[in-house]
């Protein structure tokens, strides 16, 4: 008798933890496939980055189609792709801006890492700080590259990121731990965004123009990016206008209905 009960019991636990296991199974496979269905539909922005305008103090813009290949190995959520031209200048420069919810797709799109990996050789790096037209600084990184086998072929790079709101220069700022977890919650807050700003040399000796062209168009088109990006300076202060014109709105109203 005492023997039979012991089975009962040995066949209980077993069919308890055999149940057990493939609820655990079931929900790793359904919380599995949440994610990639989530990760599958981008997450959008209040305006998207498309808001940015197309003229920007002598800079006249139009957009430039990106190879679809390319678009879905980078897996952004949002991006924009432009050439600016100055005429009167006689000078044009490509602004890239991508924006993704999941910072961890970010990891390994920069400079110094994409552009060798396409034929050309970092010639020079370094940081530079940009004063902006309400007196304060943009910090970023000058890449200067020189085309594999094409003495006069090269590259001028401005590049920086905002990182939930903050500007950084550094990629690893995103690649902590807290930056890799999932976005189930779908936050657009939850965010990195990558800006460059791109000046190709053909003659050596423009490299320096290169770089001045670079450092002027990044100037003119920071305050535009900054109120497109949730969380940055720009975007709370227009947030909070908003807000306090909506409340006047709505004040004005009840004064008119007393």
């Amino acid at each position: 008798m005492n023997h039979q009960r012991k089975q009962h019991r040995l066949y209980g636990m077993a069919t308890f933890w055999i149940i057990a296991l493939a609820l655990v199974g079931f929900g790793q496979r359904w919380l599995r496939r949440t994610m990639e269905a989530s990760a599958a539909v981008p997450v959008s922005l209040e305006k998207p980055l498309t808001n940015l305008p197309l003229r920007v103090g002598p800079w006249e813009g139009a957009d430039v189609p990106m190879d679809a290949r390319v678009v879905e190995r980078a897996a952004n959520d949002d991006y924009v792709n432009r050439r600016y031209v100055d005429l009167a200048g006689n000078r044009f420069v490509d602004l890239f801006v991508a924006y993704t919810a999941s910072p961890a797709t970010m990891l390994g799109h920069r400079p110094d890492r994409c552009y060798p990996a396409n034929g050309w050789r970092l010639e020079v790096v370094k940081p530079e700080s940009l004063k902006r037209s309400d007196g304060s600084e943009l910090r970023c990184l000058i890449h200067r590259f020189q085309r594999e086998g094409r003495q006069n072929e090269g590259l001028v790079v401005l590049n920086y990121y905002v990182l939930q709101g903050q500007y950084t220069i550094d990629a690893e700022e995103f690649s902590r731990p807290r930056w890799r977890r999932p976005n189930l919650a779908r936050d657009s807050g939850y965010y990195v965004a990558q800006v460059q700003v791109v000046h190709p040399i053909y003659v050596t000796s423009l490299a320096e123009r290169g770089e001045s062209n670079v450092k002027q168009f990044a100037v003119d088109m920071a305050d535009s990016i900054e109120a497109l990006l949730p969380l940055t300076p720009r975007n709370l202060r227009s947030a909070g206008t908003s807000k306090s014109t909506t409340g006047t709105t709505e004040t004005l109203t009840e004064q008119t209905r007393d």
